[in-house]
């Protein structure tokens, strides 16, 4: 009996006996692919086009996909579904979501008329590496599906609106990645997201203080 204990989780596979493990090792795989793949037509290894930077992107929901598939099966997958469609969410959400990455373009404008003496087209935001300028919609449709899903279906898949963070995730990389937030402006962007998020895990820390202190004694 010890034996075939001691047996057992190889049976199962690295998926099973070490899930977390196996989800790093294929999303970087998968980005680092293609990425590998890239470098090599940059240096004329290899011929690919430059577009594959935008799949790549999609490294941690094929990891997401992979694992929860061999962990749960179709109801796993059902409710991961269901965590990247989830709206109902309240108004809240949805206006740090949508509108924090709104108000990062305010800034970003701002910075860039002080710089360049007047305020930025918005055809440039249409403008993206590898592709040009695709339009404004196009370019941030691009950015909420790679780097907003893309990503987030992996690393938020233990949340519960996957498509609140893949929301925020799209639109400040559609602002930040844009010419528009070139330079200083990104700078200042950084400089705001960061201050924030200090923000956010300091009352996080202070309200569990609280609530540890309000806990009956045991």
């Amino acid at each position: 009996m010890p034996a075939l204990a001691q047996s057992h989780p190889s049976r199962r596979g690295l998926i099973h006996t070490y899930p977390v493990v196996a989800y790093f090792l294929i999303a970087y795989a998968f980005s680092w692919l293609i990425g590998g793949v890239l470098i090599a037509s940059y240096h004329g290894l290899a011929t690919a086009p430059t577009w594959l930077h935008y799949v790549s992107a999609f490294g941690p929901t094929a990891a997401a996909i992979i694992v929860t598939a061999a962990l749960d099966g179709r109801a796993g997958l059902m409710d991961l579904w269901q965590r990247v469609v989830r709206a109902d969410v309240g108004l809240r959400w949805w206006l740090v979501a949508a509108g924090t990455p709104l108000t990062l373009a305010i800034v970003a404008a701002a910075v860039y008329e002080v710089e360049q003496g007047a305020l930025p087209d918005i055809a440039l935001f249409g403008e993206v590496d590898y592709l040009g300028n695709i339009g404004a919609l196009a370019a941030l449709g691009l950015w909420i599906a790679t780097y907003g899903f893309g990503e987030e279906i992996g690393w938020r898949g233990s949340g519960n609106s996957i498509l609140m963070v893949a929301l925020w995730h799209g639109l400040f990389d559609f602002v930040s990645a844009s010419p528009v937030a070139a330079g200083s402006a990104n700078a200042v962007l950084s400089i705001v997201v960061v201050t924030w998020v200090i923000i956010i895990l300091w009352r996080a820390r202070s309200d569990q203080r609280v609530l540890r202190a309000d806990a009956p004694d045991h």
